[in-house]
């Protein structure tokens, strides 16, 4: 499938330096809402089944919260749906030729985002009563945990493909998809996942007027934050000890120490907000948005790296060029 492949004429390195940019920030917001999205519709469902079994509102009244951290029309299509299609147009015009099948796969997971989207939307409608005794169709549980499928899926072959220049742009699908490289970056984003969706209900709580799950909400989503946050860590620097000799640079070890330094702010902020109830700080959200740019710079940086290192091999350019 081509329809995406050479829709942007590259004339000059300032038409180069608009895609990179391009992808760059729309991968931001792409994989801040992609991992939210995921994130908090399982936050949802599996709190609305502690419910369900507790007969408990207040557990049942924080999973509808959660459910609508994303799912409001202005922001999926600003901050989803938008990104997600220009990444795939920036990545698709920037390694076309290199990575023959990114057009197709990439249209795929474009595709597979929109169902997970309309079914965690969808899934939303649950929440037709604030008791959840009188809850009769549990039909949109189920459509929630397809969400979960969808947007995974999603994610998966997103992220194969953003570390594939580094490697053989080649190889079949499976192969892609399959790779240590992408086994890591895929386990690196569902805990990236769920850190940010606590930090994001952390925030908000913390904005907001006390709800009768507030307590409960803020110790859960800082424990789990703080447990994610010690994981982080140590996949990333899985990541780092894999990646291709062909990409490594003294920029992309600099990157990699910043992305350290940002997991241990995190994870101290967690626990701060953990032993202290009453902070009002939402500066823990753009902890992990500085957090998923320096990730999604150093996997640039890595790709930037190698095609050059590639090129100086071919003798296209030369090495100081």
């Amino acid at each position: 499938m081509n329809i995406l492949e050479n829709l942007y004429v590259v004339e000059s390195s300032t038409d180069l330096l608009i895609l990179k940019l391009g992808l760059f920030v729309s991968l931001i917001f792409a994989l801040s809402f992609l991992a939210l999205l995921f994130g908090s519709t399982l936050f949802s469902l599996v709190h609305y089944s502690k419910a369900k079994a507790n007969n408990d509102n207040s557990l049942f009244a924080y999973s509808k919260f959660v459910s609508g951290l994303v799912t409001k029309m202005w922001f999926r299509m600003l901050f989803g749906v938008l990104p997600m299609f220009a990444s795939i147009f920036f990545f698709t015009q920037l390694y076309a030729e290199k990575i023959p099948t990114a057009a197709g796969n990439l249209l795929l997971a474009f595709i597979l985002f929109m169902l997970g989207l309309c079914s965690a939307v969808f899934y939303k409608t649950l929440f037709s009563s604030d008791n959840i005794s009188e809850i009769t169709n549990t039909f949109p549980s189920k459509i929630g945990w397809l969400s979960i499928v969808f947007t995974s899926l999603s994610g998966f072959i997103l992220i194969s493909y953003l570390q594939l220049p580094i490697a053989n742009g080649n190889d079949s699908f499976f192969a892609i998809l399959f790779s240590s490289n992408s086994l890591l970056y895929f386990m690196l984003f569902i805990s990236l996942s769920f850190g940010s969706t606590a930090a994001v209900v952390v925030a908000k709580l913390n904005r907001n007027t006390e709800k009768s799950y507030s307590k409960y909400a803020r110790n859960f989503s800082a424990q789990t934050g703080m447990i994610f946050s010690f994981l982080h860590p140590l996949l990333f620097t899985l990541i780092v000890l894999s990646v291709p000799q062909s990409g490594l640079s003294f920029l992309y070890f600099g990157i990699a120490a910043v992305v350290l330094l940002l997991m241990l702010v995190s994870s101290i902020q967690f626990y701060y907000s953990l032993k202290n109830s009453t902070t009002r700080s939402t500066s823990i959200v753009f902890v992990f948005v500085l957090l998923l740019s320096m990730l999604i710079f150093s996997i640039e940086s890595t790709n930037e790296m190698s095609v050059k290192k590639e090129l100086i091999q071919e003798n296209t350019i030369g090495l100081f060029s």
